[in-house]
């Protein structure tokens, strides 16, 4: 099912409009990188071509089976002694007209065949760039696509014209793959699949997220039940030392110095393998919005970004024992203790704050922060604060089942003295359960209050 990507297609059209355009697509498994490049070379003159670990003949021979029936050339004809990399591009270059040429999973190519790169360069400079050609590189290893392909160390360095790296699905799309408009209901399913289109493929044939998580994901037959295993495995060669790391983020280690204390270790230790579960948009690091120096504060704190592994490390890795021997229970007793209290309370809690960024950027708001995000100290929080040089909007944001009213707002008031340094403040509150009238009067009085019942539309 292909949801949403317009702006991903917009990119594509417009590169394949050039007479040559390179464009490197990559990110995350599962996010719907090859669906997004079927969708837009449907009906076009293409050559899919997916890499694999098998040994580079078999590869060469696979490309040249494909090539020969896109081509019909009889040069191709004999399989058993397929030509070299730069023949077969070469023999693709020479078709006429506009055509595609896709290198889906590139990264495996370059780690059978280390050279693989350097050889791709040569027939972009001498053949494919001169010959009406829209080259495809995909890939869903990250750290190998950004060493391959990306970096400048890399032999194709500089000859992009364009890439794509492809994040999830917003929420705002995500009810597009459900056949019902339960809003709740769609934000607890987000909570667990997070905006990842396999993950939501494999949920939507659910209408309860409690029998979703029992039947795809505590089952030890389910693939969601080791999805996080087989990422690390892909991306990382220390899988165990992740594991045990983004499993102390879960468990509410969020600071380096926390975490290092947990393996009795020196902090500088983690430093890189925080980097690496960063780049791959596994895990953040997030300071209060009001920190002069971010990416030097020593009061950063580590969070679980991927929804999903969010969850799985929440309810599923501290309950590994008992459900390889099909024990539900303990894990399903903490799920239905915190998930919907906690755990989508949190998730709820993000949305708000990209929906606060989301209307900054489409003017519905009365200024455009210069940047968005959370403010806490010792004590206290503000669950979304937004900063520009003379004003502030701050927010607060509650999943619970009774209206929000004037308590949270004068609370937030006051927190925002706090902050706002004679900054000019605007106040914007999110409630899953709406307002009381009280709340309500005070805001039609006031025009710097803005008051949205869940989400948004």
């Amino acid at each position: 099912m292909f949801v949403d990507r317009k702006e991903e297609i917009l990119v594509l059209e417009k590169e394949y409009m050039k007479a040559s355009s390179f464009v490197v697509i990559y990110g995350r498994r599962r996010t719907g990188k090859t669906t997004l490049i079927e969708k837009f070379i449907e009906n076009r003159s293409a050559l899919y071509f997916l890499a694999t670990e098998e040994p580079e003949v078999i590869q060469r021979r696979r490309f040249q089976r494909l090539l020969f029936d896109y081509t019909g050339d009889r040069v191709l004809s004999n399989f058993d002694q397929p030509l070299d990399w730069e023949s077969l591009f070469i023999i693709f270059s020479r078709q006429s007209g506009k055509k595609i040429l896709v290198m889906d999973e590139f990264q495996y190519l370059a780690t059978v065949n280390p050279a693989f790169p350097s050889v791709f360069q040569l027939v972009w400079d001498r053949y494919l760039k001169e010959s009406n050609t829209m080259v495809i590189l995909c890939g869903s290893l990250i750290t190998m696509m950004l060493g391959q392909v990306l970096r400048y160390s890399s032999p194709l360095y500089g000859r992009r014209t364009a890439q794509i790296l492809l994040k999830p699905l917003s929420f705002e799309s995500y009810g597009k793959f459900f056949d019902f408009d339960d809003k709740e209901k769609l934000l607890e399913f987000y909570s667990i699949t997070g905006g990842i289109p396999k993950y939501i493929e494999e949920a939507r044939s659910f209408e309860d997220p409690i029998k979703f998580i029992v039947e795809a994901i505590l089952d030890k037959d389910s693939y969601l039940y080791r999805e996080p295993f087989f990422l690390l495995e892909k991306e990382t060669n220390a899988v165990g030392t992740y594991m045990s790391i983004i499993a102390q983020i879960a468990d509410g280690k969020n600071r380096i110095g926390e975490i290092a204390s947990a393996f009795n270790s020196n902090p500088s230790h983690f430093t890189r393998y925080l980097k690496v579960l960063r780049d791959l948009d596994f895990v953040e690091r997030m300071v209060s919005v009001t920190e002069k120096n971010p990416e030097r504060s020593k009061k950063g704190i580590y969070l679980i970004k991927d929804r999903f592994l969010n969850f799985w490390f929440q309810y599923v890795f501290p309950f590994l024992g008992y459900l390889e021997i099909r024990k539900i229970d303990p894990a399903l007793r903490s799920i239905k203790n915190t998930f919907r209290s906690v755990l989508v309370p949190l998730v709820y809690e993000a949305l708000c704050r990209e929906a606060t960024n989301t209307m900054a950027a489409r003017g519905e708001l009365p200024f455009v922060p210069e940047k968005i995000g959370k403010w806490w100290d010792r004590k206290n929080d503000v669950d979304i604060v937004g900063i520009s040089k003379d004003k502030i909007i701050t927010g607060e944001c509650k999943y619970t089942s009774s209206p929000m009213d004037t308590k949270s707002l004068y609370l937030l008031e006051k927190r925002t003295e706090m902050i706002a340094q004679g900054k000019e403040p605007f106040y914007i509150l999110f409630s899953k359960s709406g307002f009381t009238s009280e709340l309500q009067e005070i805001s039609r009085k006031k025009d710097n209050i803005k008051l949205i019942t869940f989400l948004p539309d």
